[in-house]
């Protein structure tokens, strides 16, 4: 992983530990890098990305991290997990719905869509998931 502090004119590297499939901030100092990082791990910055500490892996989902603005965020992966914070991620409760997640996408801080064998919906910020539109059959 790089980082520049400088538009681009120069670059940094930083390390985690693995393979990255995901990696969002909730303000520049806070972000989150998830994928297959040491036992499909999630690991956190508090200093812009310079160091990355390892959370739990109960607390990661590999595909995706992003946030709605600075403290709500969803987190999705195998396994049936989708996840949700309203605390710049210090902690993040798992929403219920059987499905193996590839994407989850916020539209606002109440509606947002998560991708997995259906497309899934939410309008409450997350209490409640509809699924809208199944992608296989079968």
């Amino acid at each position: 992983m790089a980082r520049t502090f400088d538009g681009g004119l120069t670059w940094n590297y930083s390390t985690a530990g693995g393979e990255i499939d995901a990696m969002a901030f909730a303000d520049d100092s806070i972000g989150y890098i998830s994928g297959h990082l040491n036992s499909d791990a999630l690991y956190k910055t508090t200093d812009g990305g310079i160091s990355w500490q390892y959370q739990s892996q109960a607390d990661a989902g590999e595909y995706w991290i992003m946030f709605v603005n600075d403290t709500l965020g969803y987190n999705s992966g195998l396994g049936m997990v989708i996840k949700k914070t309203t605390n710049k991620g210090q902690s993040w409760r798992q929403q219920i719905i059987k499905d193996n997640f590839k994407n989850v996408w916020s539209v606002n801080e109440n509606m947002a869509y998560a991708v997995g064998g259906t497309i899934y919906k939410t309008t409450d910020g997350g209490i409640n998931w509809d699924g809208v539109f199944p992608l296989y059959s079968g």
